[in-house]
């Protein structure tokens, strides 16, 4: 198969998933809020919602492939390829188990790993500026306060889910 073929092949597998996907994204949102509305943040609380949100980063991904490979065939579509692997890996895992509680645990789980990202965030700009001889933006410690509550707040269903 030459690179032209090749490229051929993946861009029409590319948009025949992103036709498929996309139609039923669009039904499974119906306007339904992605959130657990205990929790202020437009953060996935539930199995439901990650599965949702993952199909949908999924769907970017591939669009973003299709997109790349219509153009020329290139290393680049790889990070989009491997954006689609890995909210597979990561669903799969999810979805694994067969009890709900097991599964409302690893939902949760993600959430405090993507909370925990965002305390790594806070403090890699501060220690950006630390290096630079500049004092840290205030922003900073306003996004590392509003962190903190994200973290009590999803503890808290989590407990309140749990009991």
């Amino acid at each position: 198969m030459t690179d032209a073929q090749l490229r051929h092949a993946t861009f029409s597998v590319s948009k025949r998933l992103i036709d498929i996907v996309g139609q039923w994204l669009m039904n499974c949102f119906d306007g339904r809020p992605v959130n657990d509305e205990r929790f202020k943040w437009a953060m996935p609380t539930t199995v439901h919602a990650h599965v949702q949100l993952g199909f949908t980063s999924a769907h970017d991904s591939a669009c973003l492939t299709a997109k790349g490979l219509e153009l020329a065939a290139s290393a680049a579509a790889l990070g989009p390829i491997r954006d689609v692997a890995e909210t597979f890996a990561r669903l799969s895992w999810l979805l694994e188990p067969a009890d709900d509680q097991t599964r409302l645990s690893r939902a949760y789980g993600l959430m405090q790993h993507a909370i925990n990202q965002d305390f790594q965030l806070a403090d890699a700009m501060k220690r950006s500026a630390s290096r630079l001889d500049r004092t840290p933006d205030p922003v900073w410690d306003r996004y590392a306060s509003n962190t903190e509550r994200k973290r009590d707040r999803l503890a808290a269903r989590a407990s309140e889910d749990a009991g």
